[in-house]
This record gives structure tokens, sequence and C-alpha cells, in this order.
């Protein structure tokens, strides 16, 4: 894509994303509900990271998380293309609307190893 930097994010193995997810999230181990949110977020090594960062900052548990990410992707799966452009005020020919539609299609239909999936596109 013009316009923006292209970096390569890879993939940890079950372990190594468990371990990035308690170096982020301080608060009870709960293995059950965070091999849930790995299955769900395909042990993408960014995705992993924000997700920990997020709960401990929101100071929730990794069950409280599990939750609103489920929630999340339902809610998702059920917008269209014009509810996307309105809900995020985006105009269809932007750059950010090809990344916003691009991460809704990602986490809607849970796909994962699609050409260019593991690029995170940053605007320059």
């Amino acid at each position: 894509m013009s316009g923006f930097d292209e970096y390569t994010l890879g993939f940890l193995d079950d372990a190594g994303c468990r371990k990035l997810f308690y170096t982020y999230y301080k608060g009870p181990a709960d293995e059950e509900s965070l091999g849930l949110i790995l299955e769900r977020c395909y042990l993408h090594t960014l995705t992993v990271e924000l997700l920990a960062r997020t709960a401990q900052n929101a100071a929730i548990s990794i069950a409280e998380l599990y939750k609103k990410l489920a929630t999340i992707i339902k809610q998702f799966s059920r917008l269209s293309d014009t509810q996307l452009l309105r809900h995020y005020k985006l105009d269809k020919d932007s750059r950010n609307w090809r990344v916003a539609a691009a991460q809704a299609d990602i986490i809607s239909t849970g796909t994962r190893n699609r050409p260019g999936q593991n690029k995170a596109h940053i605007l320059g």
C-alpha cells in the first residue's frame, strides 16, 4: 500500500504467546480463558501484546477480556461495509477506510494466513 510503512510481524507458538501475554498482564492467571483468547487471535504476536496491555490497563481479568473480545467480534461480524463507514465516519476512498475494512474482515471472519495478514500498515 502506498503511503504506509510495512512491517512483517511473525507468529509465536502457544507457549510463546502465553509468556508474552503474562509479560504485560500482571493480574491473576487464567489459562483456560487465555487459551480461548489465543485461539481467537490466532497467536498473532502484536494482537496478543495489545490484548494483554489492554487487560492490564483496564484492570480486568482475562475472563472479562475474553467476554469483551467475543462481544466485539460478534458485533463486527454483523456490520456491513456501509455501517462501518457510518460508524467510523470514513470516506470509502480513504486509506483509513481500506485499513479499517481489512481489519474488520480479519476480526469477523477469523481467517488466518491470508496474504498480507501478518503485516501492519502504519500511516506514514
